[in-house]
C-alpha cells in the first residue's frame, strides 16, 4: 500500500523507486532515542528522561501531518509516551535488539500491542539520493519517529490508510482518552471573548491537566489540507 514512485516526480525532478531498508544499512549507528542531541537530561536514578522530542518528526512524503502534530504533542509528555513507546528498546544486539520494535495503541478499551520490524519504506533515486518515504529524525542517528509511524500505520491497516486522517483520532489512540473538538470562532463569538483571554485560559489548563491539543486551519479540499510552505496562522 506504498505510492508507485517510478511514476512520481519530485522537487529534484527525478522518479524513485521505494526500497525497504533497515537503519543500520543507512547510518552506522542507529539509535531508536538520540538523547545526546535531544532535549533530554537524567533524573537522579540515571535515567534519561526527554521533555521535548517535536524535532524528532520532520514530515515525508506521506501526507499524515494529522498524525505528526498528534505524536509532536505525544512527546510532550514523558509518562504518556512511556505508555505507548516501551522503554529500553534500541539498535543493540548486546541489549535485547532482535529487528523487532513494540508500541500499544488503545482500541476499545483495550491496550493492543503492535510489533513491527525495522523495515523502513525509503525513496531511492537514480542519482543515488534518497529521503524517507514517511517520517524521519532531525537527527540521521534516531528512528523512533519512523517506527512508531510503521507501526501506527499497521494498526490503521497501511501505510494508505494514513493519508488525510484525524488528529482526534490518534489523540484517543495514544491516550484511551475522548477528543473534544472546538471552533476557534464559534468560542469567541459565544463568549463575546473578543481578546481571546477565556479561550486561552481554557487551553492552558487543558495543557496542565496533560491533555493533548492540537490546532489546525479551515481547508476547502484534502490537497489542500496537506498543503506545505504556507504561513503557520496560530
Amino acid at each position: 500500500a506504498l505510492e508507485n514512485y517510478q511514476t512520481l516526480r519530485h522537487d529534484n525532478g527525478q522518479p524513485g523507486n521505494i526500497y525497504w531498508v533497515r537503519p543500520w544499512q543507512l547510518v552506522t549507528d542507529p539509535l531508536f532515542f538520540d538523547n545526546e542531541n535531544n532535549t533530554c537530561s537524567k533524573d537522579i536514578n540515571g535515567k534519561w528522561v526527554c521533555t521535548d522530542l517535536r524535532k524528532d518528526i520532520c514530515q515525508g512524503e506521506l501526507n499524515d501531518c494529522w498524525f505528526l502534530a498528534t505524536l509532536g504533542n505525544l512527546s510532550c509528555f514523558q509518562d504518556v509516551m512511556s505508555r505507548v513507546i516501551p522503554e529500553g528498546q534500541n539498535f543493540d544486539p548486546k541489549n535485547g535488539y532482535k529487528g523487532k520494535f513494540y508500541f500499544y495503541f488503545y482500541y476499545y478499551g483495550d491496550w493492543i500491542q503492535i510489533v513491527v520490524d525495522d523495515l523502513i519504506p525509503v525513496i531511492v533515486y537514480p542519482n543515488g539520493m534518497h529521503r524517507f518515504y514517511g517520517c524521519s529524525s532531525e537527527s540521521p542517528n534516531e528512528f523512533w519517529s519512523a517506527l512508531i509511524e510503521k507501526a501506527y500505520a499497521k494498526f490503521q491497516g497501511g501505510y494508505h490508510m494514513m493519508k488525510y486522517g484525524n488528529s482526534n483520532q490518534a489523540m484517543m489512540d495514544f491516550t484511551g482518552g475522548i477528543a473534544e473538538q472546538r471552533e476557534i470562532k464559534n468560542e469567541i463569538e459565544k463568549r463575546d471573548d473578543k481578546d481571546y483571554s477565556i479561550f486561552f485560559r481554557q487551553i492552558k489548563k487543558a495543557i496542565n491537566n496533560k491533555s493533548l491539543v492540537n490546532a489546525c486551519i479551515v481547508a476547502n479540499s484534502m490537497d489542500e489540507m496537506e498543503a506545505r510552505g504556507q504561513e503557520p496562522g496560530l
